[in-house]
């Protein structure tokens, strides 16, 4: 591997780090404080990682269709700015309205370097062991996120939540500075033919959308490890279920990254889809500590289907000349998902008073997911 490329790698590893590790894996813990500071509610408070979220999701897609090799660093440069600031206008907010702008700029702002463009970036500058980039680049927002996550709950302890925005405001402008100083490429693409001979109203894409939408669905479950724990008469295992669901996160991505390259793509989500259900079994029957430990570890490997494995089967099942237009279309469906699911599964806890039914709903989409899989690629081919 070339020098260049590893800079590249390096670069990326730090994207993922701030656009997912800090703005997505470590936004939970600034809830609770600023609830208390505003004297809002929880559900009112959370709604900034909901707009960061669709925020991202909204304008990927817009900025897939207009950055080329002759824009992206300038565009990349803006962004950055942008998101820095949103995150400054984080820590200084003092109502509501001050808390959702701010979240606006902060996803807008990292549309530049965040998984749409992530993926893209992987899929333009490098053409062999695409499978083991993805996997080590994504991995790092796993690692950001176990890491960053304690870190500033013991500033907010410290020094308070609005200390440890601006914290994070230096981190994402760090992170991102070698990003700025490589030199990322995009292949030259006649884009406007492919908008016109692309058609998303076909059994193959639509099928293909929905491998991502219904897998998004069991990242809303995460979240509610430590209740799940807490329901279960096991209060005391419930953060370790937390960090044992982000090493499944981390260690997945590398795992999957690897198996695509060695075994392709339907291989490799067909056996990541079952560590998984078989993850949900297992919080689902577990009357002991150790089992929903275990539990917790299979369910964290479906991170390497959403960040790792999802991209690839698309970059393979639409072609690379289609994957700029397609992606992002792909991931909007997810995100949509990812926030409808968070909320979901809690209702479903309400009005049930245990989350047998949500795991019971999870293994079912994973399923589905990859029936739809199947359905796309065999149509596509």
């Amino acid at each position: 591997m070339k020098k260049n490329d590893i800079l590249k790698i390096v670069a990326l590893c730090g994207m993922a780090s701030t656009s997912i590790g800090l703005f997505v894996n470590s936004v939970g813990v600034f809830f609770n404080p600023i609830a208390d500071a505003l004297n809002i509610s929880q559900g009112e408070v959370s709604m900034f990682s909901t707009i960061i979220t669709f925020s991202i999701a909204v304008g990927s897609m817009i900025l897939s269709k207009i950055v080329n090799n002759a824009n992206y660093k300038k565009v990349y440069l803006i962004s950055l700015i942008v998101s820095a600031l949103g995150v400054v206008g984080l820590g200084l907010s003092n109502s509501l309205v001050v808390l959702y702008v701010s979240s606006l700029m902060v996803g807008l702002g990292c549309c530049a370097y965040s998984v749409v463009m992530i993926s893209l970036l992987i899929s333009n500058n490098f053409d062999s062991n695409i499978g083991s980039i993805t996997g080590i680049v994504f991995s790092f927002s796993g690692i950001a996120g176990a890491v960053l996550s304690p870190t500033f709950a013991a500033i907010i302890n410290a020094a308070g939540w609005r200390m440890a925005f601006m914290v994070m405001a230096v981190l994402d402008v760090v992170l991102n500075i070698p990003g700025l100083l490589c030199k990322f490429t995009f292949r030259e693409t006649n884009d406007e033919g492919e908008k016109k001979q692309f058609n998303f109203l076909t059994v193959g894409f639509i099928s293909g959308f929905l491998v991502l939408t219904l897998i998004q669905f069991t990242l809303g479950l995460p979240q509610h490890l430590n209740n799940l724990a807490i329901s279960r008469g096991f209060g005391s295992v419930g953060p370790l279920m937390v960090s044992a669901c982000m090493v499944g996160n981390i260690v997945s991505k590398l795992i999957a990254g690897r198996m695509v390259d060695v075994i392709g793509t339907m291989k490799s989500l067909l056996i990541m889809c079952c560590i998984v259900v078989s993850g949900c079994v297992l919080l689902l029957i577990g009357s002991n500590a150790p089992v929903l430990f275990a539990g917790a570890v299979t369910l964290g490997f479906v991170y390497s289907i959403t960040a790792v494995i999802a991209p690839l089967l698309v970059r393979e099942t639409f072609g690379v000349d289609n994957y700029k237009i397609t992606y992002p279309i792909v991931v909007f469906g997810g995100n949509v998902t990812n926030a409808f699911a968070l909320s979901a599964i809690g209702y479903m806890y309400d009005f049930t008073s245990s989350y047998n039914l949500a795991i019971i709903v999870i293994i079912v989409m994973c399923i589905l997911s990859y029936l739809s899989a199947v359905v796309s690629k065999k149509v596509n081919n």
